[in-house]
């Protein structure tokens, strides 16, 4: 259990950063710092001042979603990249109390086919001139720098790759949610593509136990973990109905065009982090979009 530590949480308000303040919160001293507070990533003084004293941090900061980054690939590559830098630099001069540097990378370094892929796993892009691939990029070359600083000046890193993780408290603009509010409103739910794409669907109680076991034992320093869970295996196209029948709805799926590059398939292989850290998820895919669907009715 981790226990009267103080945390710094970089994108604190997101829906992971803020999901692991409520966790670690009622037991620790917790500091969100995210741009939406006027605290910008990029700012190596508020960055350095934010770590200083800080015994985990908790490095979740990204610019992400396919919309985002195609609207502007060079922010996307200074925030997920140079950011991360200021972090495991300012992480680095601020060594005397510091346990662990937790850093978010992503899924999506495996490119278009990710099936029940291992950490090892080889990152293919197929092309390397679409900028759909900038965020894969960015976090990769985030990742090869934070495991340099453990190997080269020992600080404590552990890297996390989330594979879809869902639940109560997202916001923004995801495909989930949309069919969610769609399904809610009686609108049509649109699929990109022909729904063919496979998804393993994490959800957010469960990402949040892998995190801590992650924090919570030394073997977890100097590794990337896959987290997700392999059993919620659902196309797009069967989840938007699903999401359909559970909000009893009259809405109906439509399908349009992919107006960029798609992942085809994504299942994470997860034996390093059920010996590592016993992670062994426990939310089905029902119960977790059930309890989704509710949250977004009271409060979305």
């Amino acid at each position: 259990m981790i226990k009267d530590k103080r945390i710094l949480i970089t994108g604190g308000r997101g829906f992971i950063g803020s999901a692991l303040a409520k966790r670690l919160a009622p037991n620790n001293d917790v500091v969100c710092f995210d741009i939406s507070t006027g605290n910008d990533i990029l700012d190596k003084r508020r960055v350095a001042s934010a770590v200083i004293g800080s015994q985990i941090v908790i490095h979740t900061a990204a610019r992400v979603g396919v919309g985002e980054v195609l609207a502007d690939t060079i922010a996307t590559l200074q925030v997920n990249y140079t950011g991360t830098a200021n972090v495991l630099q300012s992480a680095l001069d601020n060594t005397t109390q510091l346990k662990r540097v937790l850093c978010f990378s992503t899924s999506e370094i495996f490119g278009v086919g990710a099936d029940k892929v291992a950490e090892h796993g080889t990152p293919i892009f197929p092309d390397a001139t679409d900028p759909r691939w900038c965020y894969a990029l960015s976090k990769l070359a985030a990742e090869h720098l934070a495991l340099g600083y453990y190997k080269q000046y020992g600080l404590p890193i552990t890297i996390v790759r989330p594979f879809n993780v869902f639940g109560e408290g997202r916001t923004g603009n995801h495909a989930l949610l949309h069919f969610i509010k769609n399904a809610l409103n009686g609108e049509d739910l649109v699929v990109y593509g022909d729904g063919s794409q496979v998804r393993a669907w994490c959800h957010i109680d469960d990402f949040c136990d892998a995190i801590i076991g992650m924090l919570d034992t030394d073997k977890a320093i100097g590794k990337a973990f896959n987290i997700g869970n392999p059993v919620n295996v659902i196309t797009v196209k069967d989840l938007a109905e699903g999401v359909i029948q559970l909000c009893q709805s009259s809405s109906k799926v439509v399908f349009k065009p992919l107006p960029f590059t798609d992942i085809d398939i994504r299942i994470p292989d997860i034996t390093l982090a059920r010996s590592v850290l016993a992670f062994s998820p426990k939310v089905g895919l029902e119960e977790g979009l059930r309890r989704t669907i509710e949250w977004v009715k009271n409060n979305v």
